[in-house]
Formats: structure tokens, C-alpha cells, sequence
């Protein structure tokens, strides 16, 4: 949170035991150094962040329903609500965990085999 309001960000930022999940926004020059901070602490090494430039928002109500009018931390039971359907299912029970550049490979797989 520290980190986050000293750059000015905002956005939304959703902690749980099985990660966590944020959607930042604020200037470029201050998300990348959002990111080398995060990236340099202990365990968060090799984080794969996804950075793009934005022109901002088109208005104040639409900065509004997205939550970028603000900073929003949250502590939760999962990173991604996976509603009622999912109560039972067990992380063991799941697909094999990929590593980003592992899933970067197989989204461009299955790009070329589609075409």
C-alpha cells in the first residue's frame, strides 16, 4: 500500500495464501518503478508484470465505476472469486501451473495451429 500510494497509483490490489492480483494504473515512469520495487523484494523475483501506456480515463464517472479513482486493498480467500461452482475443488485437483513465459508459448501455439 506504502509503496503504491508514494507513486500516486490506483487501482485495485487483491492479496489471498494463493497469490496476488493487481490492477494499477498512474503514470508509466511510476508503475515501472512500482514493478523494479515489487520485483526486488524477497520472493516476488521474476514477477511477470504486463505494462501498458494508457491515455487515462474518458471521464470522471467512468474513472469512477472502474475504481481508478482511488487505491483499493484487499485481502481475500482467493485471487480470482471462483463463485459457488467452485466450493470443494482443491488447488492439487487443478491444471499444472505454467510459468509466464511457458504460458506466452502455449497461447502462441495454439495461435499458429488456429490459423
Amino acid at each position: 500500500t506504502r509503496n503504491c500510494t508514494q507513486l500516486g497509483l490506483v487501482g485495485r490490489v487483491r492479496c489471498a495464501e494463493d497469490g496476488l492480483n493487481a490492477t494499477l494504473g498512474g503514470k508509466l515512469s511510476r508503475l515501472k518503478q512500482h514493478a523494479r520495487d515489487i520485483g526486488s523484494l524477497e520472493g516476488f523475483q521474476g514477477i511477470d508484470f504486463k505494462l501498458q501506456a494508457s491515455p487515462g480515463s474518458l471521464n470522471d464517472m467512468v474513472e469512477l465505476e472502474s475504481g481508478f479513482n482511488g487505491l483499493s486493498v484487499q485481502l481475500t480467500k482467493e485471487v480470482v472469486t471462483m463463485g459457488p461452482r467452485a466450493v470443494g475443488v482443491k488447488h492439487e485437483d487443478c491444471a499444472t501451473h505454467l510459468a509466464p513465459a511457458e504460458f506466452h508459448q502455449m497461447l502462441n501455439r495454439a495461435a499458429d495451429q488456429a490459423e
